[in-house]
């Protein structure tokens, strides 16, 4: 069997019509038109995937912004509650500093009554 010999001994470039017509009849439309049109073919897989690759984008930046944003309202959540404690707190110790004062105050108005009447009673 020479070089240029193939199958059924027939040499390349001429292979009989029936299996020249056998080889074609297993090319399907698919493969026909994208014989035809490759460019297109290859332009519309290059914008599906591009296309497929935006969307997981969207839908990852998406889901990122809804994490961050649950995160930030869960944080400003907690400094209002610590902001509410800390207010109460201070109305707490404020009001008790001022029964403190007003009790330092009765102190001292009943020791100046005391003494104004030691001085008259004198």
């Amino acid at each position: 069997m020479s070089s240029q010999e193939t199958r059924e001994n027939e040499t390349r470039g001429n292979l009989s019509q029936r299996v020249l017509a056998l080889e074609n009849s297993s090319n399907n439309r698919w493969e026909a038109w994208f014989g035809k049109r490759p460019g297109i073919v290859v332009g519309i897989l290059i914008v599906t995937m591009f296309t497929g690759f935006w969307a997981y984008h969207t839908w990852h930046i998406e889901r990122i912004d809804k994490k961050h944003k649950e995160e930030l309202d869960r944080i400003a959540k907690e400094a209002e509650s610590r902001i509410l404690w800390l207010k109460e707190q201070h109305k707490l110790t404020a009001s008790s500093d001022k029964e403190k004062c007003d009790i330092k105050i009765s102190k001292i108005k009943s020791s100046i009554e005391e003494q104004c009447k030691l001085v008259r009673s004198q």
